[in-house]
């Protein structure tokens, strides 16, 4: 994003200028560096989204290019609960995602956890930690390899624990 209200940063809640840390030796902005950088002289802003600019001039919206989703107006990095979560007791892989308001994590690994959201407690806020959870011995898998997200949803509909009141609506 560019024009005349792109900063060179924002204002943070001390009335700082925080660039993002995108400032180089010189103290210009980075233009190899995430968030902020100067595109045809001018300052812009990477948002993470993907558009297309259609030929009437609107910005279409086509998704995000990480796995940030929007739960109850808060942001969440999927991948990196996902890399966590992988990081400890014998879980070898991850899926978390956000189903009817609820944010789910499904884990392959050899046994049940009983409390699977501890490997997650005091590395991310508690809006972060999934509230439902799926074990499976082994995750379904396409051919190539991939996740297969629908027979993933099939195995797994009516088991795991319970949402709860916690998930609520966005």
């Amino acid at each position: 994003v560019t024009g005349d209200l792109v900063g060179m940063g924002y204002l943070d809640r001390t009335g700082n200028l925080n660039n993002m840390g995108n400032l180089n030796s010189t103290g210009d902005l980075d233009e190899n560096a995430g968030g902020f950088f100067i595109w045809n002289g001018a300052p812009a802003y990477r948002t993470g989204d993907f558009v297309l600019l259609s030929a009437r001039g609107e910005l279409l919206y086509l998704g995000r290019r990480d796995r940030q989703e929007k739960l109850r107006g808060m942001r969440i990095d999927t991948g990196a609960i996902e890399n966590i979560l992988m990081s400890g007791r014998n879980i070898r892989s991850a899926h978390v995602e956000i189903q009817n308001h609820c944010l789910t994590a499904y884990y392959e690994a050899d046994t049940e956890l009983t409390v699977p959201s501890a490997i997650l407690a005091g590395k991310f806020p508690d809006y972060s930690i999934p509230r439902q959870w799926f074990w499976l011995p082994e995750f379904p898998r396409k051919e190539n390899g991939k996740l297969d997200l629908v027979k993933l949803h099939q195995r797994t509909m009516g088991s795991g624990s319970d949402c709860g009141s916690d998930c609520g609506s966005d």
